[in-house]
């Protein structure tokens, strides 16, 4: 695999191929390519202005790995499969994912979201370690790109969730099938193995109609990607990377719900996040106005929102927004500490 995008000029020697396929290039219609990474990276290296130009002009392409489709079912049906891990009637994210705080990239992997942002968005020098999601070795944060490229998944046909290659990307859906789908409802609690039984409970119990309501000012803030020049920008998809959502696609951080424009969005924060017309014995209320329906929901809110938001109520809760806070810094420092320590030599 290569080490940078110059190395592609070796690319076309002529050798037989690891999955007994040749692959070309939809732009140049040239030939002779071993794998469908190299074709992902001769695309971006020599054919990027016309990436750039089908991404701004065309109307059915995927903002992610640049590909063309038909129609918006079918873009949506190959962003669902091909990028979050789902199948094409999923109502949401069938697959545990974990959320950058800082730049919103989505991972499968705990493992691989910590080591991008102790890589990324954490600069301290005092975090020398970080550990494989391959292999749970520690190594130097430095260096953990140079030990992927020895692990040999530096592959668009890696597997995100145990970071398995794959030959191409037909065996990697064939692959994840292995893995088991997540189909968990946060909401209710709700968990089965099938996923038509899933979606028919989302469809009976998350999908009634309601009626107006006027909390709708923030409902964007529970929504991944939040910003829209971010998204769908064109990237190569690699391994050492997260995934960026585009196309106008948004996930629900709270239960991973698949929405496709504003109005959809409101409607699932009001009848799912808020409900107003239940009589409650006691309300979980933050500074901002906004009311949640249990605890968990508010603590995420203030974990999210950051700033001034904090609980408003009992005496006994003034300050747990600030111990909310403190409790992920040190259940944070607290999975850091064994990565500032060298390892043991054996």
């Amino acid at each position: 695999m290569f080490r940078s995008r110059g190395d592609i000029v070796r690319a076309k020697i002529q050798r037989e191929t690891l999955d007994n396929e040749v692959h070309g290039c939809d732009y140049c219609k040239e030939g002779g390519w071993c794998s469908e990474t190299e074709v992902v990276i001769h695309k971006s290296w020599i054919h990027a202005s016309k990436m750039k130009y089908d991404l701004a002009n065309k109307d059915f392409v995927c903002g992610i790995c640049i590909k063309e489709l038909k129609n918006d079912n079918e873009l949506l049906n190959h962003i669902k499969t091909d990028h979050l891990y789902s199948s094409e009637d999923a109502y949401r994210v069938e697959r545990e994912i974990f959320v950058c705080d800082y730049c919103c990239q989505i991972f499968f992997n705990k493992l691989h979201l910590i080591v991008h942002i102790l890589n990324k968005h954490i600069d301290s020098p005092k975090i020398l370690y970080v550990e494989c999601p391959l292999c749970k070795l520690r190594v130097k944060r430095k260096q953990i790109w140079i030990h992927f490229y020895k692990h040999m998944v530096q592959s668009i046909s890696t597997c995100r969730l145990c970071f398995t290659k794959c030959k191409n990307r037909r065996e990697l859906k064939e692959h994840l099938n292995s893995h088991g789908h997540y189909f968990k409802c946060d909401m209710c609690g709700y968990n089965t193995r099938k996923s038509e039984l899933f979606n028919q409970h989302i469809s009976e119990n998350h999908k009634r109609k309601i009626g107006k309501n006027k909390m709708t000012r923030r409902f964007k803030d529970y929504f991944i990607p939040r910003s829209c020049d971010l998204a769908g920008r064109g990237q190569i998809v690699m391994i050492s990377q997260g995934v960026y959502i585009g196309n106008g696609v948004r996930i629900c951080v709270l239960c991973r719900e698949i929405c496709l424009n504003p109005r959809q969005m409101r409607r699932h924060i009001i009848h799912d996040h808020y409900t107003p017309e239940i009589s409650l014995k006691k309300e979980y209320k933050c500074a901002c106005g906004v009311v949640f329906v249990n605890k968990v929901l508010l603590k995420h809110h203030i974990f999210k929102m950051k700033g001034d938001h904090r609980v408003v109520g009992d005496d006994d809760e003034q300050n747990s927004g600030n111990k909310c806070d403190k409790s992920i810094s040190r259940s944070l420092f607290a999975r850091l500490t064994p990565l500032l320590r060298p390892p043991r030599l054996t």
